[in-house]
C-alpha cells in the first residue's frame, strides 16, 4: 500500500516565500551536489570491485582462520584482516596491487564530500552542523524532507512570521543534530539531511495546529482492482503517532541508515517552543479583547448576531497595519478558529492592501463557518462582496455548490447557474461537478425555462458521467 501525506487543510493568510524558498534552495544544492557524490560513488564502487577480485581468490584462506566472518560479513574487519594477517602473502604482486587498491579506497572513503561538509558527532563542528541541514542523499531523501516542510512549513512561516520562523528552523536543527551526538558521541558517520530541522517544525505545528487535518493520498491493490483516492486526519493524531514510531526505532537501535534521535530530540524541541510560546503570548484582560471593524464589534461572543459585520465600508486606518492588526486579528485566529467576522476583517484588510488571494483565503475559510452554522443571510451577503471584488475562484468547490445552493433557494436563479458554471470550470475533477451539473440542468429546465441550455447540461453529463444516476442525483 502507497500512503503520502499531500498537504495540509489550513490556508496560509499570506503566500509562505520563506518555506518556499527555504525548498527551492534545498534541491538546487541537491542537483549540485548530487553530481559530485554520484561521481564519488561510482569510483569507490570501481576500486572496492577490485578489492573484491583479489579477496576473492583467497577468501577461503581467511574464512579457514576467521570462520566469523561468515556470519558477520563486515567489509572492515575483512579488510583489517587482510592488511594486518599474512592471508595475502606480502612479498606477492597480488599483496601489492590489494595494497594500492586499500590506500585508494581508504583515502576516497575518509575525503568524500559528505565526509568534509557533514556533522560528525565524534567530531563536533558547528558550521559543519549548520552545512549539513542543506545536504541530502538521494532523490526521495530531498523529497520526503521538501514534502513535510511544505505541509508544516506554510502555516508555521504564517503564524510566526518568517524571521521567527527562519530562527526556529535553525534551532530544531542544532538542537536535532545536538541530541543525536549525546546519544551517540563517538559515531564518525556523517549526518546529513534537513529532517532534524523539519522535525521540530512538525513538533511546534502539532502544538498549535492539533485539530488542522492533514490530508494523504493513498493507493493500493487488491487482488487485480487498484483503489486510489484521499482521506484527511488530524495533526493531532497522525503526528504524536509518527513521533512514537520514530521514539521506538531510535531506542531499540534500529539500524535504518535514520538518526531517529535526531527525529526524536527536533520535535520534542519543537513542541517545547510552541507550548511555552502559546503559554508566554500576551493575554488580554478579557478572554477575547474587542477589535473594530466597521464600527462592529468582534468579540469572543461573535455567535451573536450583534457580531455579523455588515457591508464592505472604509476600514479604519489603525487596522491596515500590518503588525497591529493583522497579527492581533491573527491571535483570536488561534484561539477561536472558526470565528468567521475575524476572517471577514482580515480579508478586507488584505483587499485594502492590494492582496486578492489572501483575501479569497479568508472570504473562504469564512463561508467554512457560516455553512456550518447554516446562516444564509450572512452567507449572501459575503457573497456580494466577494462577486464585487472578484474573488469567487478564490472559494473550494464546497463552498461554491452550497452557494449556488442558496442563491437557488433565495431566487437567485441566474446567478446560481454562473455559480455553479463556475464550480464545473474550476474543478474539473472535483467530486461534486457531476451534481452541479444536474443542478444546473434542473434550474435551467424547470426555473429559467432555457431548454436549449437545459438539454445542452444534460448532454454534458450523461457524456462526461454515464454512471450518475439523475434519479438520485
Amino acid at each position: 500500500m502507497f500512503l503520502l501525506p499531500i498537504r495540509s487543510e489550513k490556508n496560509t493568510l499570506k503566500i509562505p516565500n520563506f518555506t518556499i524558498g527555504l525548498i527551492g534552495l534545498n534541491l538546487v544544492i541537491w542537483i549540485f551536489t548530487n553530481r559530485i557524490v554520484s561521481s564519488e560513488y561510482k569510483e569507490l564502487t570501481r576500486i572496492h570491485q577490485n578489492l573484491i577480485t583479489i579477496e576473492s581468490e583467497y577468501m577461503y584462506q581467511a574464512i579457514k582462520k576467521y570462520p566469523d566472518l561468515l556470519s558477520t560479513g563486515d567489509i572492515l574487519e575483512i579488510h583489517e584482516i587482510f592488511l594486518k594477517k599474512e592471508i595475502i602473502p606480502r612479498n606477492s604482486q597480488a599483496y601489492q596491487e590489494w595494497l594500492k587498491c586499500y590506500n585508494e579506497f581508504q583515502q576516497l572513503s575518509n575525503n568524500t564530500f559528505f565526509q568534509r561538509w557533514g556533522f560528525i558527532p565524534a567530531h563536533m563542528n558547528f558550521l559543519k552542523l549548520l552545512i549539513s541541514l542543506f545536504l541530502h542523499g538521494s532523490f526521495f531523501h530531498v523529497f520526503g524532507n521538501m514534502l513535510y516542510l511544505w505541509i508544516v512549513g506554510c502555516n508555521m512561516e504564517d503564524d510566526w512570521g518568517w524571521p521567527r520562523f527562519l530562527g526556529f528552523y535553525f534551532l530544531s536543527g542544532f538542537a536535532a543534530g545536538l541530541i543525536h551526538a549525546a546519544f551517540d558521541p563517538t559515531m564518525t558517520i556523517p549526518c546529513i539531511g534537513a529532517s532534524g530541522a523539519v522535525a521540530g517544525v512538525m513538533g511546534a505545528f502539532m502544538i498549535r495546529h492539533f485539530k488542522t487535518k492533514i490530508r494523504f493520498a493513498y493507493f493500493f491493490i487488491l487482488i487485480i482492482r487498484p483503489f486510489w483516492g484521499t482521506f484527511k486526519i488530524w495533526a493531532g493524531i497522525v503526528l504524536p503517532f509518527w513521533f512514537l514510531q520514530e521514539l521506538v526505532f531510535a531506542r531499540i537501535g534500529l539500524q535504518t541508515g535514520t538518526a531517529h534521535w535526531a527525529h526524536v530530540g527536533g520535535f520534542v524541541f519543537g513542541a517545547v517552543v510552541a507550548t511555552v510560546t502559546n503559554y508566554l503570548r500576551p493575554k488580554e484582560s478579557e478572554p477575547i479583547q474587542t477589535v473594530i471593524q466597521n464600527g462592529t464589534e468582534v468579540t469572543s461572543n461573535w455567535h451573536s448576531q450583534e457580531a455579523i459585520l455588515g457591508p464592505l465600508t472604509p476600514i479604519p486606518e489603525d487596522l491596515t497595519d500590518p503588525v497591529s492588526a493583522i497579527e492581533r486579528l491573527k491571535m483570536i485566529i488561534l484561539d477561536e478558529p472558526n470565528n468567521f467576522p475575524v476572517r471577514l476583517c482580515l480579508a478586507r484588510i488584505a483587499l485594502r492592501n492590494g492582496h486578492p488571494r489572501d483575501a479569497g483565503s479568508s472570504y473562504n475559510q469564512a463561508l467554512d463557518t457560516i455553512f456550518e452554522l447554516q446562516d444564509g443571510k450572512t452567507a449572501l451577503a459575503i457573497y456580494r462582496e466577494i462577486k464585487q471584488h472578484q474573488l469567487l475562484e478564490g472559494l473550494s468547490e464546497s463552498n461554491l455548490f452550497q452557494m449556488a445552493a442558496l442563491l437557488e433557494k433565495s431566487g437567485k436563479y441566474v446567478d446560481a447557474v454562473n455559480v455553479l458554471r463556475s464550480c464545473i470550470k474550476w474543478y474539473p475533477q472535483g467530486s461534486i461537478r457531476p451534481k452541479a451539473v444536474y443542478r444546473a440542468y434542473l434550474i435551467l429546465k424547470n426555473e429559467i425555462g432555457n431548454d436549449k441550455l437545459a438539454n445542452s447540461a444534460l448532454a454534458f453529463l450523461r457524456r462526461e458521467y454515464p454512471d450518475f444516476s439523475i434519479q438520485t442525483g
